[in-house]
């Protein structure tokens, strides 16, 4: 008779086996195990949209203001971590792979959002919005949309600065 067993939580764990008739163990049972988690999977990796001020991450949750207006000149930072199908914390996969995180701000201004790498398959992307208008920022994996995700946001002017105007 077989038995299949399938791990969905990486770590350590302890296999039992014995026989189904006589309950008796097999030699050697529990077996250590080692559980890695899987590929890197869209649907269970989270992003997370922040104003940066002062080196200071304010959060701008969807729920809140779903339309946050932000004013010329804030850095933004799109945070992300990897999680495999089931939940684990897992390595994304390498930016210039074509499977890696990838965020693009679309709006008035091309807006270049490098990427720092951070321990455990998280990752960040900050850029700064200098012009006004409308963005839609855009969170994947590969090429597939993170949930939650595209999001809007709307940068209105900044404060006059009078050695510029005429």
């Amino acid at each position: 008779m077989r038995h299949r067993y399938q791990a969905t939580v990486a770590g350590r764990h302890a296999l039992a086996v014995a026989c189904s008739t006589t309950g008796e163990a097999l030699a050697g049972s529990p077996f250590d195990i080692d559980v890695g988690p899987g590929p890197a999977a869209a649907a269970a990796c989270r992003a997370s949209l922040a104003v940066l001020d002062g080196g200071e991450a304010m959060p701008l949750e969807p729920g809140a203001n779903p339309v946050p207006t932000l004013l010329a000149g804030a850095e933004v930072a799109v945070s992300m971590a990897a999680a495999d199908a089931y939940g684990n914390a897992a390595a994304a996969p390498g930016e210039g792979s074509g499977r890696g995180f990838a965020v693009e701000a679309l709006g008035p201004r091309q807006a270049p959002l490098p990427f720092a790498r951070r321990p455990g398959g998280a990752g960040a992307f900050t850029a700064l919005l200098t012009a006004a208008g409308s963005y839609v920022v855009h969170a994947r994996l590969g090429d597939v949309a993170l949930a939650g995700w595209p999001r809007v946001l709307h940068v209105a002017p900044g404060a006059s600065d009078a050695a510029r105007c005429l």
